[in-house]
């Protein structure tokens, strides 16, 4: 995974998918113009569409392998493992800078973590997902189609206990990072687990019913030690 660090507070906004693609030959080319995939306000007709503004339309698109959830005035695409996980959107080819500033505008990594993906027609993609925990509360859009912003009361209450929660959570992770600066054996083994499992890291011991507080190292030190950094 590739990490972004804006220092732009994160805006509840259209959750972007960013696509590395060549748009003409060779190296520079790919870095000079890339592709974004959306699916909520930045589509064409939503309100934040103006976001785009000299972005050429690249068509629709599907990706499958995530669920979309609706937080009212925008969506929030998650992981999911499920068979008719896929969501809907459309592509547009953006600059490097004009990139940069999409990165901005989403929150990311604090509110939302940039992931590499496959489209449909196999070509990857990178998306800002949500985590799991931030959309417990509210309905998936089965059809992965998201059709536009929900009541105006739900787009105040909804978005806030996202907000909320999110930061609950930082606080957590700052404890817990402290914690594992300090601590030295066992002690260090657990924080770090927990640390991974709240931040769904990969494993590096595939074992299913293995839990934060078993007594090995689960996960990377190094993937450990860069979620403490980002904070």
């Amino acid at each position: 995974m590739n990490a972004i660090s804006p220092r732009e507070p994160a805006r509840a906004t259209n959750r972007a998918i960013v696509m590395a693609a060549t748009l003409g030959s060779g190296d520079s080319d790919l870095r000079q113009s890339q592709l974004v995939f959306v699916y909520g306000t930045l589509k064409r007709g939503q309100p934040n569409h103006h976001q785009l503004a000299g972005s050429a339309f690249r068509g629709e698109a599907e990706l499958p392998g995530l669920a979309l959830y609706d937080l009212g005035p925008f969506p929030m695409a998650i992981a999911c493992d499920g068979a008719n996980a896929c969501i809907s959107g459309e592509l547009y080819a953006v600059g490097t800078d004009h990139l940069a500033a999409l990165d901005r505008f989403e929150g990311a990594p604090r509110l939302y973590q940039r992931q590499s993906h496959r489209l449909s027609d196999g070509r990857a993609v990178w998306i800002y997902v949500g985590r799991p925990r931030q959309v417990r509360h509210v309905a998936r859009i089965v059809s992965g189609v998201w059709q536009g912003r929900r009541s105006q009361l739900a787009a105040v209450l909804i978005p806030l206990a996202v907000l909320l929660g999110s930061h609950a959570w930082a606080g957590d992770l700052h404890r817990d990072c402290l914690a594992l600066e300090r601590s030295h054996g066992q002690e260090r083994i657990a924080i770090a687990n927990r640390i991974g499992h709240n931040q769904s890291l990969t494993k590096t011991i595939r074992l299913a019913e293995a839990q934060p507080a078993d007594t090995r190292s689960l996960y990377r030190w190094s993937d450990v030690r860069q979620v403490c950094r980002d904070l």
